[in-house]
């Protein structure tokens, strides 16, 4: 029940409007992480990264999840130099997590993959384009 309760309010807090963003397509992103520019951050459920796979390298954060804020900023700051990526199934999740950290002050550059893993009504997604997934293994 605390679980359902923080995926609601994070839902509720994560659905600001919008703010300035910049949204990228998934084979530009993959590049970009290819080339060691950026830093993906899944944040999907383990039922969905277990159903479809991940990014190689992806960091697996679910937004709704205890200490997601914290989490979140360890990546940003592990990672000096480097932007961060934001994807999830298809653009909405990632968007909103993307104009919440600019909100904070965590990272007022990072990028939604707006067509996500699976696609949506403008974009084949990561996973339509044929980039890379690997399986996902829980940490």
């Amino acid at each position: 029940m605390k679980q359902i309760l923080a995926f609601f309010l994070t839902l509720i807090l994560f659905c600001a409007p919008a703010l300035a963003s910049e949204q990228m397509a998934a084979d530009i992103a993959q590049a970009e992480i290819s080339a060691g520019r950026m830093v993906l951050v899944d944040v999907r459920t383990p039922s969905e990264w277990k159903a479809t796979g991940v990014a190689p390298g992806a960091v697996t954060l679910t937004m709704g999840e205890t200490g997601f804020v914290e989490k979140l900023k360890a990546v940003v700051e592990a990672n000096p130099g480097k932007r961060i990526g934001l994807i999830c199934a298809a653009g909405g999740r990632s968007g909103s997590v993307q104009r919440q950290m600019a909100k904070l002050g965590i990272d007022d550059d990072a990028v939604d993959i707006v067509e996500g893993m699976k696609g949506n009504w403008t974009s084949p997604g990561w996973i339509g384009r044929g980039l890379p997934v690997v399986p996902y293994t829980a940490n």
